[in-house]
């Protein structure tokens, strides 16, 4: 077993396409998203109590040993199953018990995938070691998602409810979230994620720069010769079955695009796909995407 992998981001950025396609080696054992609060009984028996939470020395307190079962590979199944309330809870877990147990026996890689551990990047690579892949979204497709999947959010919440999280990072942006609060404009909402998200990640770049920062466009244009250097880049093994593999994950024969109920299938027709939002959102809501981005998204896309 070598160090752990964490693959974040933003959510919609690809992180579950990359996180799958990483473990083909047969070397990685996927875990999805710990950090999400909807997954509680899990991973974590006691939850989390915001999304995106922010985990610093400051407050680890109460995730340290959590967070140490899952790099072991070793799932809390009795305290999971002991809080088990309702039957989709214990389907969901009962995968992951013997997956977990599989891992580990066969001593693979933990592979976190999760965009909701992206404020705790820092935290989760210093404390544990954890490579961390950053993935990167064209402004225009992350709320062309947004807005299909009908995802709103609670800014005071889950962000400003995290006074460490403000302080530390996101208190040039209070008055962007406090605009939103009770209106429903999920293109706007959209905008202000993304601003949030990728100024947070452009800074990070600067301060972490042996993290591994991936545009999602550029892997999907080209996945075969992105793979291979991701695989490099982590000592995972590359060979023709892992290629072929990927290939099949994201041939021109796959359908571009998937219903709402479908969306965290993997098998995509990859270069289609990165433009699928442009079927998603008006002509004036693309632009006034582009326009509200464009001083962040210029640090990530300077061709435009």
């Amino acid at each position: 077993m070598s160090g752990p992998i964490l693959v974040t981001g933003s959510h919609r950025s690809g992180t579950t396409w990359v996180g799958r396609m990483l473990c083909r080696s047969g070397e990685a054992g996927y875990i999805h998203e710990p950090l999400c609060p909807n997954r509680s009984p899990g991973w974590l028996t006691d939850g989390v109590p915001r999304w995106f939470i922010y985990i610093a020395t400051e407050n680890e307190g109460p995730f340290v040993a959590p967070m140490q079962r899952v790099f072991d590979l070793r799932y809390p199944f009795a305290a999971s199953l002991l809080a088990v309330r309702h039957p989709k809870q214990l389907a969901r877990q009962l995968p992951e018990i013997a997956r977990s147990a599989v891992y580990r026996i066969r001593r693979l890689r933990p592979l976190l995938k999760d965009p909701f551990a992206l404020f705790s990047t820092e935290w989760l690579a210093d404390r544990f070691g954890a490579r961390p892949i950053v993935m990167i979204r064209k402004p225009v497709a992350f709320v062309s998602s947004i807005k299909k999947l009908n995802w709103g959010f609670d800014y005071e919440r889950e962000w400003m409810g995290q006074p460490l999280l403000m302080r530390d990072h996101l208190e040039s942006h209070r008055s962007s979230f406090e605009g939103y609060q009770g209106e429903v404009d999920l293109v706007g909402e959209g905008i202000v994620m993304w601003n949030t998200m990728y100024d947070f990640v452009n800074r990070l770049r600067e301060r972490r720069p042996e993290f591994i920062y991936l545009r999602y466009e550029d892997l999907a244009a080209d996945p075969i010769a992105g793979y291979r250097e991701l695989y490099s880049a982590l000592d995972l093994t590359w060979d023709t079955r892992v290629r072929d593999r990927i290939a099949g994950y994201s041939d021109s024969a796959n359908p571009k695009d998937v219903s709402p109920r479908r969306r965290r299938a993997i098998k995509r027709d990859s270069t289609a796909a990165a433009d699928t939002w442009r079927s998603r959102l008006t002509p004036a809501e693309a632009a006034r995407v582009e326009t509200e981005t464009a001083e962040v998204a210029g640090a990530f896309y300077p061709e435009g």
